[in-house]
């Protein structure tokens, strides 16, 4: 990702990093030499292993549960720079959420989010199995059954990340386009 936005590691030593999911990102950026990594997620259980593995590894990583979209998120650190992996489309508003993280970007700061593109069949499929599956599944047991089952774990992943979330907005990639050049950004 650093790659295609036209980063080096050398960059991130002077940057202030926000990360908002499930904490992977944060710890990589980090690693890359980022001055401060700072991480974000909605799931009390994300955060909770979170701090215990900068616990264990002893990792300058604040880690907060916070949701992108209220309307009091981060009003006060400025960032610059804000990494989402394939968290956009998972939130209640993303155009809201669009919205917190320009504040709390600096002046030309940068916004990373990758997101699903709208429109592939695979989403109406996950769709239906989505309202097949009871709201009340234990995905530790279904993950055991689909590694028993010979699923890879990033098949697993997959399958997690779309019957797991509560949310998932797709939104055509020029509507993400747009707003964010109405907050000022350019691709």
């Amino acid at each position: 990702d650093m790659k295609r936005m036209g980063l080096k590691k050398k960059d991130l030593k002077n940057f202030d990093v926000m990360d908002v999911g499930t904490g992977r990102q944060a710890i990589a950026l980090y690693q890359l030499g980022a001055k401060k990594v700072i991480h974000y997620d909605i799931s009390i259980n994300n955060i909770k292993n979170m701090k215990n593995h900068i616990k264990r590894y002893n990792l300058p990583i604040a880690s907060f549960h916070a949701d992108i979209c209220d309307n009091n998120f981060q009003k006060n650190n400025k960032f610059d720079f804000i990494y989402l992996q394939g968290i956009i489309q998972h939130v209640r508003n993303p155009i809201l959420a669009i919205r917190n993280l320009a504040a709390a970007s600096k002046h030309n700061g940068l916004i990373w989010f990758y997101h699903y593109q709208a429109g592939p069949l695979v989403h109406l499929y996950v769709e239906v199995i989505r309202r097949l599956v009871p709201k009340n599944i234990n995905y530790q047991n279904l993950i055991k059954v689909l590694k028993k089952h010979g699923f890879t774990l990033k098949n697993i992943d997959v399958i997690i990340d779309d019957l797991g979330c509560t949310y998932r907005n797709l939104i055509g990639n020029n509507n993400y386009k747009l707003v964010m050049e109405k907050y000022g950004f350019t691709r």
